[in-house]
Formats: C-alpha cells, structure tokens, sequence
C-alpha cells in the first residue's frame, strides 16, 4: 500500500490502487478512490474518505472523520470529533468517546455496532435489510421514526426487529439520545 506520513500538514489523495497507509500529527487527510485497504491515524486534523473498495480503520484522537461510499467493513475509533458514515456493505463499528455520531446506509450491511460515552447518534438504515435492533442509553432519550417491532422495552432502552432483513443494528450511548430512521 502507499503510505503516507505527515507531522504538521495534510494530505489528499485521488485514485489509489493498493489501498493507502495514512499518519498525521496535525492536518486534514482526504482521499477519494481507494481500491484496497484504508488505515489512517490522526491525533488532531480531519479525516475524510469517498468511494473506497475496501476496509477500513481509522483512529483519532481530536477530529471529525468522514466517510462515504465505503464497500467494505469499517472501523471507527475517536476521542472526540463527530463521525459520519455512508457504508454501501460491510460491518460497520464505531466508537467514540465525545462526539456525535450520523450513519446512513441504504445497502445491506451485516452489521452496525456503535458505541458512544457521551454523544448522540442519528441511524438511518433500509428497514428491509435489517433484523435485529438493539438501542440503549443511560441517559439519554431514543426516538423512533421507523418500525420496530419491539419485544423488549426497559427505561433504559429497547430490542426488537425492524424488518425481515439479516443485518443486526446495536447501538448504546452513555449520555446521549439516538435516533434511528428508515431511509
């Protein structure tokens, strides 16, 4: 893969065929057209990638990462920044401490698992391509615009099953609301 490191600057790349290997101390990175694997870490800078073949990883401690069009699994590690996600298949896992956290996927993802210590999450998903929903927040609030057939309810939280679909939805938040839409 390429790989590509900076200390106090960014990068952008286009049309990378091998998959990328990214590092940043202090800048943006984008790229756009990876056709392989995407791993980038970033300690403070903006992370953004489009139209990737491929997994991903990326890690950050202060940013906000972006993705979209993204055919393969991705994992999503930040301390604090937002994250916004536009997976086309895969499992998708993300995980923050402080920031909010947006998924949109009209595809059939496997699974979506997203965690948050203080942050909220919008999910708008493709009701017949996902089964099993699991939303959870200690204190936060969780609203509902799409059917769920709910088969567990607690004040904390519900499970229950959104469509026909194979793909599982699990989605729990320490201090924050979660929305989950139909698309």
């Amino acid at each position: 893969p390429l790989e590509v490191s900076t200390v106090s600057g960014g990068a952008a790349l286009e049309s990378c065929g091998d998959g990328v290997k990214a590092r940043t101390v202090s800048g943006d990175f984008r790229v756009v057209g990876v056709n392989g694997s995407l791993v980038c870490e970033t300690v403070s800078g903006e992370i953004g990638a489009w139209d990737v073949t491929g997994d991903i990883v990326a890690t950050s401690v202060s940013v906000d990462i972006k993705m979209q069009d993204v055919e393969g699994a991705m994992t999503i590690r930040t301390t604090s920044g937002d994250v916004h996600a536009e997976p086309r298949s895969g499992n998708t896992d993300i995980e923050t401490i402080s920031g909010d956290v947006f998924v949109r996927t009209a595809a059939p993802v496997s699974e979506t698992v997203i965690r948050t210590t203080s942050g909220s999450v919008e999910l708008s998903v493709d009701p017949k391509q996902v089964g099993e929903v699991s939303l959870s927040s200690s204190s936060g609030d969780i609203h509902l615009g799409a059917d769920v057939r709910i088969r567990e309810h607690s004040r904390n939280g519900l499970r229950g099953r959104m469509g026909d679909g194979d793909a599982r939805v699990e989605v729990h938040t320490q201090s924050g609301d979660i929305s989950l839409e139909s698309i």
